[in-house]
């Protein structure tokens, strides 16, 4: 786990910190633990989904993505007020996007009724994950805008999703994704080519300062819990 992220508040669970007490409560006792245990509290597993959307950021990033946009560099940063950390998939001069590779079509056409709608309420709460992880990491890089993506490929683009797979030079992620060079194409995410769907949904939009603050103010509150400051003895004297 990146030194960074252990035991640190991260964008991608910031959302945490936005609900109940509770929640919060739970979230800053497992970033204790994190300190406390010098690594991550959760074990790192791969799985077919994840490794999908993993590779798949970068497969639309270069095939659907204008030239406006930069892709995210992995390592997180730290936000200037030194409590919090985040990644952002992508990032351009004034927005920071976040994509989403859904391995299944009922989470696809969920995300997509939700772009749909171009709403930051409704976008707020379907997916407060989603919502709260690209203000937070709009926050951290001082970007206006914030940008969802969620992408899933026709049948025929996988000529060239595989060959893009051929082309991975990690060698640990070329591995990771190795079983979808050898899975039938029912087993594998995929719009019909004749779908009513498009293959890729864009909500863009202006980030709400009063969000912004909101999140820097729970962000502060739960980091003062994660780090108490020390009680200072009363050394004055009564006479």
């Amino acid at each position: 786990m990146d030194i960074l992220r252990n035991g640190n508040f991260t964008s991608s669970e910031i959302y945490r910190l936005m609900g109940s007490d509770k929640v919060m409560a739970t979230y800053i006792k497992e970033k204790q633990r994190e300190r406390r245990l010098k690594t991550s509290i959760n074990i790192q597993a791969t799985s077919y989904p994840l490794s999908w959307g993993r590779v798949m950021q970068n497969y639309v990033f270069e095939n659907h993505l204008g030239i406006e946009y930069k892709l995210g560099v992995d390592k997180p940063k730290m936000h200037k007020s030194s409590m919090w950390v985040g990644s952002e998939d992508v990032v351009s001069l004034d927005c920071v996007g976040e994509m989403k590779c859904p391995f299944t079509r009922t989470s696809f056409c969920d995300l997509v009724e939700t772009i749909e709608c171009q709403s930051i309420d409704i976008l707020r709460i379907d997916y407060p994950d989603y919502y709260w992880q690209i203000v937070s990491n709009a926050e951290i890089l001082n970007k206006k805008f914030g940008e969802l993506i969620v992408w899933m490929p026709y049948a025929n683009e996988f000529p060239d999703i595989l060959e893009f797979i051929s082309n991975i030079e990690d060698y640990e992620l070329q591995k990771d994704i190795q079983w979808v060079i050898h899975a039938a194409m029912d087993r594998l995410p995929h719009l019909p080519d004749d779908s009513d769907y498009k293959n890729i949904y864009r909500y863009k939009f202006e980030i709400p300062e009063a969000d912004k603050l909101l999140l820097r103010l729970n962000v502060e509150k739960a980091y003062n819990i994660l780090n108490p400051k020390p009680i200072q003895n009363d050394t004055t004297k009564t006479i």
